[in-house]
């Protein structure tokens, strides 16, 4: 018994080292290592008290952001006037969003049909969101995905024409 307690505290142990890891990849962090090794990202040597950066600055005015729907690449479009986190058609089907309950979007386009899939992985840059709801059908082609504020109201968010400026929030 005392030898399987042993075996135990080290698995813990070592289970509670390698989610302390944390890959820079450019600006961006992840503590997710299959993440980290697609994008080629390097792990950074931290110490015992070092975490992930809790603050994240988007500069030059672009607002765009790489990250991760169900570990689908994905670019992310900061957009403080959408409610959700919006996504095509075609980027769901390659992120495996099924399901969902059938909506009416109002969208600056007028109306659309769409769906909302709840439970949602959603990585941006080093922020994660892991039970996030994501509108299908509301943005336009291809991989770029509008990040609405049921992302953005998990953390502080500040811009001006010139930056992006997202804190981990403090209690």
């Amino acid at each position: 018994m005392k030898y399987l307690l042993f075996a135990v505290t080290l698995l813990s142990a070592a289970s509670a080292c390698a989610q302390s890891r944390v890959w820079k990849c450019d600006r961006e962090y992840t503590r997710t290592a299959p993440i980290a090794r697609q994008r080629g990202c390097m792990l950074q040597e931290t110490g015992a008290s070092s975490a992930m950066p809790s603050v994240m600055t988007i500069p030059d005015g672009h607002f765009r952001l790489r990250g991760f729907i169900n570990n689908q690449p994905a670019m992310f479009l900061v957009d403080t006037g959408a409610t959700y986190i919006s996504v095509s058609d075609d980027f769901a089907r390659r992120a495996n969003l099924k399901g969902g309950s059938l909506v009416k979007f109002n969208t600056a386009n007028g109306p659309r049909a769409g769906r909302l899939v709840k439970g949602v992985t959603v990585i941006v840059g080093s922020f994660s969101v892991a039970s996030a709801t994501v509108a299908v059908g509301t943005a336009g082609q291809g991989s770029e995905v509008l990040l609405g504020q049921n992302f953005l109201r998990n953390f502080d968010v500040t811009m001006n024409d010139r930056q992006v400026v997202i804190r981990t929030r403090t209690q």
